[in-house]
């Protein structure tokens, strides 16, 4: 949770005999990414520890615990459907610099040697922290599977006209969150129609729009205003007066977003786009999903980010080391892998929180197989002749793997 959702939730329930919060500070990888090395959830005097876990065996606990943030012991409960303990420790996948390509056959070979103590009906999942890298030189999820693409990209349309934008919307669950993002959508078509684009001069996404709002706290509060507004226009079914204060809005945003023009006029396009009544013409989008999945009969396995496998179980995960901030996850986490306990560590520094808050939900996804890809020279130089043989077997992968 972040500042405000907790300032909120206190606020509301000061005066309450029972205010109860459950969760778990390690797995808090959604909060606002300016922020992501604070911990807003502040401890009681008084706090029940849920140490034991049901998903995760004994060997996969004791390592999980380690990235920890805050001091903790996980007792990993979960055991053979006969009731014997789960005897796979985790695997270390070390590959060379050329050979990447062959870290997910080799788990998949893995999982098949190991098809005796895994229960039928398995999932399994290779994940990682950083999706795509500018520097093709540096390892992310699409270094590992060529063919991956991003889970977030999912079925858009694009709507030719503004009312199009407001009246389509899921009325099933969450109507107000799905019209807010409706439109954000059509405030992005509107910055493509202006050609407006962002501080790396890239098209606009809802992400860097909310970004560069940000910079500024007042015009964020008044954005973050009207689009409440706007939402709630949009719900009653007042369309009409939505798009008025939408158009209204326009010209504060445009010049907001382009300090450098003196003055703004829209594009005729983009006057078309919100005076339109309505148009039977739109364009999908769409993403084909079967391109995360690995292709095998026998194994179901798909690659996503770590982000996305967030709340899930599964039973084997191969986590995949990318690179983020100058370092590699086995180069900055490097001491929790062998002994140490990250919540020990003095004077985090915020990335360092941030990655082992990523390892932590990674690791502690899978019930039975714990694989961990990472390159050969980074194995050499951060954990040969270092890891615990009771905890980790080491596997090296070669052409013939």
């Amino acid at each position: 949770m972040d500042a405000k959702q907790v300032h909120l939730l206190e606020y509301l329930f000061a005066n309450s005999d029972c205010f109860q919060r459950i969760g778990d500070k390690n797995q808090a990888i959604f909060s606002d990414r300016t922020k992501e090395s604070a911990t807003e959830w502040k401890d009681r005097d008084t706090v029940k520890e849920l140490k034991g876990s049901q998903r995760l065996n004994k060997n996969i606990a004791k390592i999980v615990s380690r990235f920890g943030i805050t001091n903790q012991n996980i007792i990993g409960n979960k055991k053979n459907e006969d009731g014997s303990e789960i005897d796979i420790k985790p695997i270390m996948l070390v590959y060379k610099e050329n050979e990447i390509g062959l870290v997910i056959p080799a788990f998949i070979k893995i999982i098949k040697g190991l098809n005796d103590k895994l229960p039928n009906g398995a999932n399994y999942a290779a994940i990682g922290w950083r999706k795509n890298i500018e520097d093709n030189t540096k390892i992310s999820i699409g270094s590992y599977w060529s063919g991956y693409q991003h889970e977030d990209i999912k079925e858009k349309i694009d709507y030719k006209c503004l009312t199009d934008y407001l009246l389509n919307f899921d009325k099933s669950n969450n109507a107000f969150e799905d019209i807010r993002k409706q439109i954000l959508n059509a405030l992005l078509k509107i910055l493509r129609l202006e050609n407006i684009k962002d501080k790396k001069q890239r098209i606009y996404t809802k992400r860097s729009l909310i970004s560069d709002l940000q910079c500024n706290e007042n015009q964020y509060e008044e954005f973050k205003g009207q689009l409440f507004l706007w939402c709630k226009l949009v719900l009653n079914q007042n369309l009409l007066e939505a798009k008025s204060k939408i158009k209204d809005y326009l010209p504060k945003l445009l010049s907001f977003l382009q300090p450098q023009e003196q003055q703004i006029q829209l594009k005729k396009e983009t006057t078309q786009f919100i005076d339109t009544i309505t148009s039977a013409k739109s364009q999908i989008i769409t993403q084909d999903k079967e391109n995360n999945k690995y292709p095998d009969s026998f194994v179901d396995l798909t690659i996503q980010s770590v982000h996305s496998a967030k709340g899930k179980t599964y039973t084997g995960i191969l986590y995949l080391e990318t690179f983020y901030q100058k370092l590699y996850d086995s180069e900055r986490l490097k001491d929790y892998f062998i002994d140490k306990n990250f919540s020990d560590k003095k004077n985090k520094n915020t990335y360092e929180t941030q990655n082992a808050k990523i390892v932590y939900v990674g690791f502690s996804r899978p019930t039975h197989l714990l694989c961990f890809a990472v390159q050969e020279d980074r194995f050499t130089k951060n954990f040969e002749g270092k890891l615990n043989s009771s905890e980790w077997d080491v596997i090296e992968i070669n052409n013939q793997h």
